[in-house]
C-alpha cells in the first residue's frame, strides 16, 4: 500500500504550508478583534466627553435643564418631570372604524365622530361594554 508521502514528494509542504495559512488567518482575526475593541472604546470615551460638555453647556446656561433636553429629543417623546423617565408617545391610531378609514381611535376617549358610530349602530357611549362590543365588531386593527 502507497502512502500519501510516498506518492508526492510535496504532500508534506501542501500540509505544512495549509497550518501556516491557518495560523496566519487566526492571527489576522484576532488582531481584527483587537482593533475592534479598541475602536469601541475609543467611540465610548469620545462619546462620554462630549456627553460630558454638553451637559456642561446646558447647566451653565440660563436655560430650563429639562426643557433643553425635551427640545433634543426626537419628535413623539417626552421626558417625565415627575418620574425623569423618557417616553415615547404613540400618535399612530390603532383601530378604525370599518368601511371608514378616516374615522380611526388610538386611546382614551372616544372621539364624537366614533360615539356618532356608536349610536348609529345603536349602542350606548356611555356603557363601557358596549364600547368594548364596538371595538370588537365594528372596529379593525390598523
Amino acid at each position: 500500500m502507497v502512502t500519501e508521502s510516498e506518492q508526492s514528494p510535496a504532500a508534506g509542504d501542501v500540509t505544512s504550508g495549509e497550518a501556516s495559512l491557518q495560523a496566519s488567518i487566526a492571527v489576522g482575526q484576532q488582531r481584527l478583534l483587537e482593533q475592534q475593541r479598541q475602536l469601541v472604546a475609543l467611540q465610548n470615551q469620545h462619546k462620554a466627553a462630549l456627553i460630558g460638555e454638553l451637559r456642561t453647556r446646558i447647566r451653565q446656561s440660563p436655560y430650563d435643564y429639562v426643557g433643553v433636553l425635551e427640545a433634543l429629543l426626537p419628535s413623539g417623546w417626552f421626558l417625565s418631570r415627575r418620574k425623569g423617565k423618557l417616553y415615547e408617545r404613540r400618535r399612530e391610531p390603532r383601530w378604525r372604524v370599518k368601511g371608514h378609514p378616516s374615522c380611526t381611535y388610538t386611546q382614551g376617549r372616544f372621539s364624537r365622530e366614533l360615539q356618532e358610530h356608536m349610536r348609529a349602530a345603536g349602542l350606548d357611549p356611555a356603557a363601557r361594554a358596549d364600547r368594548h362590543f364596538f371595538v370588537a365588531n365594528h372596529m379593525e386593527r390598523i
